[in-house]
């Protein structure tokens, strides 16, 4: 598989891993190499803005991601 294929894999799962640490008290997320190293890190940085500040489902933000991440393609 692709580096790309691999991290578009990786980012799937980052919601449900933030929401639950958000649900647990954190104030927000250390994210670092998972946003710099996508192929869409501003949509990527959106979605999990999304998720961390706004209470969205990480299946949302991962369909906001994939909207987002088509239109700077």
């Amino acid at each position: 598989r692709s580096r790309h294929t691999r991290l578009h894999e990786k980012s799937r799962g980052l919601g449900d891993v933030y929401k639950r640490q958000v649900q647990e008290g954190a104030s927000g997320v250390d994210m670092g190499r998972n946003i710099f190293q996508d192929a869409a890190p501003i949509a990527m940085i959106q979605a999990v803005r999304a998720v961390v500040h706004e209470d969205l489902a990480p299946d949302k933000a991962f369909e906001m991601y994939n909207d987002l991440a088509g239109q700077t393609a």
